[in-house]
């Protein structure tokens, strides 16, 4: 096993200063795609509470303590490209620890130069080659690139002994890189209690006078729960991000940060009310994280042991709340317009409108749609000396079982189903006569999308395939096609 100290820090509470604690990581360097698990071990953070752990990409599977030891077991992210990994660390009662590690990927570079020459490129300190270019003059050269490196340097060694150097841009995609953890919840779904003050010991035994209200008895505030919200960003000169608590059916509310280091902000959050709230932090680009925590109404105080004349209370039914599963659901309604073409040059406009339900999982969030359409066209067909025209109506109604992955303000999804389709033609030749008849054929509906969100809702452009196939005495008719639409859908 392969060890490499990566990061030491000081760490001072109140007028104590205790040892930097140093960080190592199994393996190293960590290169995305030839790992699946990475151990960080801790050594020296002081605190005696339970140790959290939150990082900006990846995820932590499990956290242990062992004496001084802190030891994670880290997940790497499944999108290969270089990316620096963000590790904020808390362990009450002191202030967090982040550690930034780097983690690089494989890609291929291309070069082109003279035929047969020796190729090196070198990315940061590390050389590749010497490869030949071969005949052509042009080839690809695998290299390892650390995150935020944007470009390396090749050179080339004719057959003649002649030098030439280029640069080679290389593409770094965008991700998440601020870590958000808020204390002290351990990042995930926790419900906190706050403890209601027991009766005034006067009223307890029954002194003279009246009997003072019960501290904590107050109605939807909730005295005693604050909580410590600290965000770190892989990139030490990152820009402040914003913060943001909600209630699932509230308005958002900004939080100021202050910042504690370059690269961290702390803010202190004390919420109003009970139920789910949602903390966020949103930095530039996709960095984006959500923490989700459900704080529990204080338990009711006993009622003052004293009392003039015994009162009998009959006692209330609780007040229903609604299940976790009708909590996750979320109700849209969407509106389209575009266009429809087949192989038979049919070409039609169309309107579509649906309404339907999704269910946040896990990743993603799965739903239940019902789909109407309607689409119109017509042609004149001249055969010799005949001409006869037809038209068409389509009104497609379908069932659609959908799928979509949030990303930020994007969300890409797909949706399948099964449909029904009134199809409505009407044909005049100056031989046949006219011919008019409506008939249901069924048929199938897929959709690849995308939403934006915008306003109270997201505009809408997707494509898909709609099949569906007339056959009668009359006509035989693709009563379907390729389709691209674009909308708006309203969340309800």
């Amino acid at each position: 096993m392969r060890w490499a100290i990566v990061a030491t820090l000081g760490v001072m509470v109140g007028r104590t200063v205790f040892a930097a604690p140093t960080v190592q990581v199994s393996p190293s360097p960590i290169v995305l795609g030839d790992v699946e698990r990475v151990t960080i071990a801790v050594k020296g953070l002081p605190g005696s509470g339970e140790a959290q752990a939150w990082v900006n990409v990846g995820e932590v599977e499990s956290v242990s303590t062992a004496g001084e030891t802190i030891r994670l077991g880290y997940r790497p992210p499944k999108d290969h490209f270089p990316q620096m990994l963000c590790l904020l660390l808390w362990r009450d009662p002191v202030r967090p620890l982040v550690v930034r590690l780097p983690m690089l990927a494989h890609t291929e570079l291309p070069v082109r130069t003279q035929p047969d020459a020796q190729v090196t490129l070198a990315v940061g300190d590390r050389v590749f080659g010497p490869h030949s270019s071969g005949k052509t003059g042009r080839l690809k050269i695998t290299v390892l690139v650390p995150p935020g490196m944007s470009q390396g340097r090749a050179e080339a060694i004719g057959r003649n002994g002649l030098v030439t150097t280029r640069t080679v841009h290389i593409r770094q995609p965008p991700y998440n890189t601020l870590a958000l953890g808020v204390s002290p919840s351990t990042g995930q779904l926790r419900r906190f209690i706050p403890r209601a003050a027991a009766a005034p010991r006067s009223a307890a035994r029954g002194a003279r006078g009246p009997a003072r209200r019960p501290a904590g008895a107050r109605g939807t505030q909730l005295p005693g729960v604050r909580f410590e919200i600290i965000v770190a960003s892989a990139v030490a000169a990152g820009a402040t991000p914003t913060l943001m608590v909600a209630r699932q059916t509230g308005p958002s509310v900004g939080l100021p940060p202050r910042q504690d280091a370059p690269g961290r902000w702390s803010a202190t959050w004390s919420p109003d009310a009970s139920g789910e709230w949602t903390v966020t932090a949103a930095g530039q680009g996709p960095s984006r994280r959500s923490v989700r925590v459900v704080v529990a109404p204080a338990p009711s105080p006993p009622p003052p042991a004293s009392m003039p004349l015994p009162v009998v209370r009959l006692p209330l039914p609780p007040r229903p709340t609604p299940a976790g599963f009708w909590k996750a659901l979320g109700w849209g309604l969407t509106i389209a317009a575009g266009a429809m073409h087949n192989t038979g040059e049919l070409l039609t406009p169309r309107f579509s409108l649906e309404g339907g339900a999704d269910h946040r999982l896990w990743i993603g969030r799965l739903g239940l749609r019902l789909h109407v359409g309607l689409g119109w066209g017509g042609k004149e067909i001249r055969l010799d000396k005949t001409t006869s025209s037809a038209s068409v109506v389509l009104v497609p109604i379908g069932v659609l079982a959908s799928y979509q992955l949030p990303i930020g303000r994007l969300t890409p999804g797909i949706a399948l189903g099964p449909l029904a389709q009134v199809v409505s033609y009407r044909s005049d030749g100056t031989d046949t006569g006219q011919v008019g008849r409506s008939e249901v054929v069924a048929g199938i509906l897929a959709l690849v999308e995308a939403r934006l969100a915008f306003g109270p809702g997201a505009l809408l452009l997707r494509a898909g395939y709609q099949h569906s196939r007339l056959d009668s005495l009359d006509v035989t008719l693709l009563a379907g096609g390729i389709l691209a639409e674009a909308g708006y859908q309203l969340d309800l």
